[in-house]
């Protein structure tokens, strides 16, 4: 019969309707809202916000850190902050993931200032090395472990040292909320030669 995509229809509407409704409320309140990261277009991606509706998300908010294998974010369920709500008089949204990243970021590093002292045993994962040390991924943020902080005796190149990916445990030796560091050391873990 005539009737059957009535209903179907109609309920697509509804939905177009309160997506709209939704986007509009968020883009006003500047708060997130969840989707999809579901296709790499040209300069950033399109991101499924539910109900077949899409939205650009450009290459350079599309993470907190540079992102170095566009494919490697496909499917990736985040929240996202809406920039924009329409282009040339049409709604094509533009959102934001990196600002969301960031104030996550913020959150978990300020939650580390305020109950980790001076002194602390931490736990983190070896994220990346320097000439100077190694960066310490201590839960979505960063501390550094100098290239001195790392053994009592001479430690040539890091990477010799500690492993990419290793979870190690760390003393933290220095906390700079302003400057947002963290410096940490390897050395109380080891045995002092000269003891």
């Amino acid at each position: 019969g005539h009737n059957s995509s009535g209903p179907v229809l109609s309920k697509k509407k509804a939905d177009s309707k309160r997506y709209l409704k939704e986007i509009q409320q968020a883009y006003k309140d500047k708060t997130p809202v969840t989707g999809t990261i579901a296709k790499l277009v040209k300069s950033g991606y399109e991101v499924d916000l539910g109900v077949e509706r899409m939205a650009f998300l450009p290459i350079s908010q599309a993470d907190a850190e540079k992102v170095e294998k566009p494919e490697s974010l496909l499917g990736t369920k985040s929240k996202f902050y809406i920039e924009r709500l329409y282009t040339d008089n049409k709604l094509n949204p533009v959102v934001n993931r990196r600002k969301f990243l960031e104030e996550e970021i913020n959150e978990k590093r300020d939650a580390f200032f305020s109950s980790v002292q001076i002194g602390d045993t931490v736990k983190g994962t070896v994220k990346s090395f320097t000439s100077f040390g190694a960066f310490i991924d201590l839960g979505g943020f960063d501390g550094l472990l100098h290239i001195n902080d790392m053994s009592w005796g001479h430690v040539a190149r890091p990477k010799d040292f500690v492993k990419k990916g290793q979870e190690i445990e760390l003393k933290v030796i220095r906390l700079d909320p302003e400057e947002k560091r963290i410096n940490l050391s390897l050395k109380h873990f080891t045995e002092d030669p000269w003891v």
